[in-house]
């Protein structure tokens, strides 16, 4: 089972092809984030009438009858993040194995 796995991330094809996907995901993700915190951000909001709950209120900045709103936008750095560490280490892997095959 282990060699399977092993061969499976050594496929350069399927590794790439993953890998351009699931930072492509979270690249629309933090772009969508980032549309939702200047669209509320850019909308006149009451102090009282936010409805952030309190972990987006201790992420939000408000400037005058603006909110922006960086709670979001944090959890998909937060992600892309993750997915790129997942990335440079599989492809390191990757070639350290392939170094010591050679």
């Amino acid at each position: 089972m282990r060699q399977s796995l092993e061969d499976l991330v050594r496929d350069a094809t399927l590794f790439s092809i993953g890998a351009a996907i699931a930072l492509a995901w979270t690249l629309v993700g933090l772009a969508g984030a980032i549309s939702y915190a200047v669209v509320g951000f850019v909308e006149k909001n009451q102090p009282d009438q936010t409805g952030l709950d309190l972990f987006h209120q201790e992420l939000a900045v408000h400037v005058g009858d603006h909110v922006l709103n960086l709670a979001s936008v944090l959890n998909q750095l937060i992600a892309f993040a993750i997915v790129l560490g997942v990335v440079v280490f599989a492809a390191r892997r990757r070639a350290a194995s392939a170094g010591t095959r050679t």
